[in-house]
């Protein structure tokens, strides 16, 4: 196993946004079978050490692949294109009051999981929707930008991405809550 390898190449994918989750996921199998240190404890302490840092690799690489956002952002940056993200701030407007918006609907959706489950399960559910709906809306203008070699277009999109998938771990936690009612 080659630890200088892009993620992609050691989980023989083609570097692209989309990939097959199940064909990564197997590949990950295969390649914590082959470097696990627990294969190694009769080598000695260097191989042991080797196979620990070839599993950290592995699965630094898995966590990568694996999350949207992360794979988008190493895309970027195997294209050689630095994100920046903690000095962009988003120019859209549309954008903007649609944050704007959830942060409102989210603060009421947790008003009402005290008070009234049912509505609260129902916008829950709404939110969700749309959320998952303007993401992949973001990911395809990812995409379209990525893979006509726009780089540095690629980097609203990203900022976007990372709003959404926050907003994705926001209404888990309240879905969470919600089910910490039954």
């Amino acid at each position: 196993m080659d630890l200088s390898d892009n993620y992609f190449a050691l989980y023989q994918l083609e570097p692209s946004f989309d990939i097959d989750l199940a064909a990564l996921k197997a590949a990950h199998r295969k390649l914590q079978t082959q470097c696990h240190p627990d294969k190694f404890s009769a080598e000695g302490a260097q191989q042991q050490r080797l196979a620990v840092q070839a599993m950290a690799y592995v699965n630094q690489a898995f966590e990568t692949l694996s999350v949207n956002v992360k794979r988008a952002e190493y895309l970027l940056e195997l294209a050689g294109c630095e994100s920046n993200l903690e000095n962009k701030t988003h120019q859209d407007p549309a954008f903007l009051m649609q944050q704007m918006e959830w942060r409102e609907e989210l603060s009421e959706l947790r008003q009402l999981i005290a008070s009234d489950e049912a509505v609260a399960e129902k916008k829950l559910q709404a939110l969700y929707a749309e959320q998952r709906s303007l993401e992949q809306k973001i990911q395809a203008e990812f995409v379209k930008c990525y893979e006509s070699g726009e780089f540095s277009a690629c980097v609203a999109p990203l900022a976007k991405m990372h709003f959404t998938s926050k907003f994705a771990k926001e209404l888990r936690a309240a879905e969470d809550e919600l089910l910490d009612l039954d």
